[in-house]
């Protein structure tokens, strides 16, 4: 009895059980963030979401034969709520490597189209608050808004995600990253519903991006024809 009461208490075993138990955290925790790897989406779920209509392909030039709508799945709640759980999925397993202190979410040409619409959700949800990014081409540069004592912070280094609903050419994402540094602001992530061009291997100017489904897939699903994609 006293044997096994002293190894119970023995330094050397206690040492080697928790340089164990630390080296397989880290492991939990490395694959618990995985650059450019996907989290859980169902691919059905997008179905409704893309349409057989012809979309100019902003930035990118020429025309892809279909067309990806976010609006269009906030438009069914069981839908909206299963896309808003996944922003914030993505959003926390960024927040497991990175300090995230606010979201950017983008603003376009189109008006509060794409992510921005589901920005309110988000931000109650993952209780970060959010700045928004206006790309419009009447502004001769992007600028930054939202409440004083945000962009104040933003001015001082704060840590930010860029939140968009699709990235084709990474120009969009480039253009919100530049005014979120002209601001003296730091991204440290972006998550993007979907990519439709992998040439960049899940980084933006050395930021990582979490995105939830490839063109690719959506070619191998048999959802997009892979002679429509341009």
């Amino acid at each position: 009895m006293s044997d096994i009461f002293g190894a119970f208490i023995n330094p050397y075993i206690w040492g080697i059980a928790i340089f164990f138990a630390s080296i397989a955290v880290l492991l939990e925790w490395k694959n618990s963030f995985s650059e450019g790897k996907n989290l859980y989406l169902d691919l059905n779920l997008l179905k409704s979401a893309i349409t057989s209509s012809t979309h100019t392909l902003t930035h990118r030039g020429g025309i892809s034969k279909y067309y990806f709508n976010l609006d269009y799945l906030s438009t069914v709640p069981e839908d909206a709520n299963k896309i808003i759980n996944w922003y914030v999925e993505a959003i926390e397993k960024i927040a497991l490597k990175q300090n995230v202190e606010g979201l950017i979410f983008i603003e376009k040409d189109s008006g509060p189209v794409g992510a921005i619409s589901l920005m309110g959700s988000i931000i109650f949800q993952t209780k970060i608050p959010g700045l928004i990014a206006r790309l419009k081409k009447r502004n001769l540069h992007a600028k930054i808004t939202g409440r004083p004592e945000l962009i104040n912070k933003l001015s001082n280094g704060l840590s930010v995600v860029i939140v968009t609903d699709a990235i084709t050419t990474t120009r969009t994402v480039k253009d919100a990253m530049e005014a979120v540094n002209g601001f003296g602001g730091k991204v440290v992530g972006i998550c993007t519903l979907l990519d439709r061009q992998t040439e960049h291997k899940g980084r933006v100017d050395n930021v990582p991006v979490l995105q939830g489904v490839t063109e690719e897939e959506l070619i191998d699903s048999g959802f997009v024809k892979a002679d429509g994609v341009y």
